[in-house]
């Protein structure tokens, strides 16, 4: 755990260098006329990127021991989804938006907020195939059914104007709905 504070404090040096250096001007300012100018998104972007890398490596040495044991990482992950979630809520309050260009630490908490969410959506699944002793080619087949339709509508909406927080709220919500219909026809 130690390891992930590491890597926190490297994203937030990141994000401190970003706001007194003028970086954020300088990746959206026009001036493409150096090599570094002209990949000024790449160069910069990587350190983000880096955290990032790092940030997972961490994540996995955590919860991957657990899953060869066969450990239940329900716990785990929820309550890292949740600290996630709570650190995209906090950054966004206090005017840390993410930025892909940047990979700032905005980006990095929101990516690792996605990835966790993901990660409790599959084992929820998970547990309610082995609950439900159903075959993974059915449940794969029967929740493409259920949730495919419902990605596309997610997928088509103005998605752009909506803020990172109440585009998850919705999309979680619409998943867990589906969620907890299929389980239903199912049980």
């Amino acid at each position: 755990m130690q390891r992930v504070i590491h890597v926190f404090s490297f994203s937030v040096t990141y994000e401190i260098a970003l706001r007194k250096l003028d970086l954020y001007n300088l990746v959206f300012g026009p001036d493409r006329s150096s090599f570094f100018l002209a990949n000024k998104e790449g160069i910069l972007g990587s350190i983000g990127l880096t955290a990032l890398y790092l940030l997972y490596v961490e994540l996995g040495r955590i919860i991957l021991p657990k899953i060869k044991s066969n450990e239940s990482i329900l716990k785990d992950v929820t309550g890292l989804c949740l600290l996630f979630w709570l650190l995209v809520i906090f950054l966004h309050s206090i005017g840390i938006e993410p930025s892909r260009r940047l990979s700032n630490l905005g980006y990095v908490v929101w990516i690792a907020a996605m990835a966790m969410s993901f990660l409790l959506f599959c084992t929820i699944g998970e547990i309610a195939r082995v609950r439900m002793r159903v075959s993974q080619p059915r449940l794969i087949n029967d929740l493409n059914r259920t949730m495919l339709p419902g990605n596309r509508e997610l997928c088509q909406r103005d998605s752009l104007r909506v803020q990172s927080i109440t585009s998850f709220s919705v999309f979680a919500r619409e998943h867990l709905h589906r969620i907890s219909q299929f389980l239903h026809r199912n049980s």
